[in-house]
Order: structure tokens, then C-alpha cells, then sequence
């Protein structure tokens, strides 16, 4: 069955906060000012997800927003601009309801992301340690004058390796052997020889 609208709710009292150029109220909510973070889905598997993270740059109340919700009320609306991760999506804006902006809320230091919309991990507590200890000290360096970077010793150049030669063993009228067994079988074979024919 279809849902029985409901009538929009009065103004709050008091003075109404001012509109931006976008058409949406610079004040009136806390989560103005509050960075969100959303996933999107690129592409197809379970490895397509990517991320987008945006600030909350204006607000509409219900009594205003013009906005209905799947229950038949009249919803407020927040403006939404994309501002860092996945690159495509950068500068882009939407308009979300109160429920999506809380559920997207990124929190006070969310790990940054990357062009490609991937989460880059922070570094640990030692890697912050060690890089602000190679910084102090490259600094003292450059103070005295020094080359912060030492320089690399010159390549010695390899000396060039010199080829072994092989034994070779001459025999009576016959080719040089290069294998001891073997010219020794060969020179006993022709020691019989020349006994024989003599």
C-alpha cells in the first residue's frame, strides 16, 4: 500500500541560519563542517571496493528540504562534497539523508586515502620515531655543513679472472688427451704396439 504522506513539520524558532549559494544553510546542524567516508563500488568483484571521503558543507530541516523519506516524512537533507580518495569522484557533490551522514561519519584522524580510492596504512609508532630521528639529524648536519647523505665509495672495478688451462698430455703419434685415465690407457696401449711389432 502506498505510504500516507505526512504534512511538513514548522520552522524551529528563531532567526533561520544563512543559505549558501548552493541553496543549502551553513549552520543549523552539528555534523556541518564533519568529514564522512563512503565505499563505492568500481568495477565487478569482491577487490572493486574503493573509497571517497567527503565534508558536510550544508543542511536543509525537514520543513524545508522539500525531501520525503521511504516512511512518508518530510526528511532533512545534507550537502556532501567529495574531497579526497578516489580521484574521479573528487569535487563532486550529493545530498544525503541524516541517517547516511552518521552512518558515514569518518571519525577525528581516519587513515588517508589514496588517488585510487585505497586506504594508505599509517605509519607505526617506531617508523614515526625513526624518521623523526633521521630528520633531527640530517638537520644537525646540514647545520655543520655537512653532506646530509654520505657519499657512496667509488666501485672498485673487477679484476678480470683468468682462465685455467687444462693439463694436456702429449702421447707418441697420437692427439693430445685431456683426460689423465685416458692417455694413460692410450700410452700403455701403444707401449704394447710398438713391443709387438718389434
Amino acid at each position: 500500500p502506498p505510504v500516507a504522506l505526512s504534512p511538513p513539520p514548522p520552522p524551529p524558532p528563531g532567526p533561520a541560519p544563512p543559505m549558501a549559494e548552493s541553496g543549502f544553510r551553513t549552520a543549523g546542524s552539528p555534523h556541518i563542517g564533519k568529514r564522512i567516508r563512503r565505499s563505492v563500488k568500481k568495477g565487478r568483484g569482491k577487490n572493486k571496493q574503493v573509497w571517497v571521503e567527503g565534508r558536510v558543507e550544508g543542511y536543509l530541516g525537514p520543513h524545508e528540504s522539500e525531501f520525503v523519506d521511504r516512511t512518508g516524512h518530510y526528511a532533512a537533507l545534507f550537502r556532501i562534497k567529495y574531497v579526497a580518495g578516489l580521484l574521479e569522484l573528487r569535487g563532486d557533490e550529493e545530498d544525503l539523508e541524516t541517517w547516511e551522514v552518521e552512518d558515514s561519519l569518518a571519525g577525528d584522524d581516519p587513515s588517508p586515502l589514496n588517488d585510487e580510492g585505497h586506504i594508505v596504512p599509517r605509519e607505526s609508532e617506531y617508523e614515526r620515531l625513526r624518521n623523526s630521528n633521521i630528520a633531527r639529524n640530517q638537520a644537525a648536519l646540514q647545520a655543520l655543513g655537512l653532506p646530509t647523505v654520505p657519499a657512496a665509495p667509488p666501485a672498485k672495478p673487477k679484476a678480470a679472472r683468468k682462465k685455467r688451462k687444462k693439463k694436456v698430455v702429449e702421447l707418441p703419434g697420437g692427439a693430445p688427451k685431456r683426460s689423465r685415465r685416458l692417455a694413460d690407457a692410450t700410452a700403455a696401449k701403444a707401449e704394447e704396439e710398438a713391443a709387438a711389432a718389434a
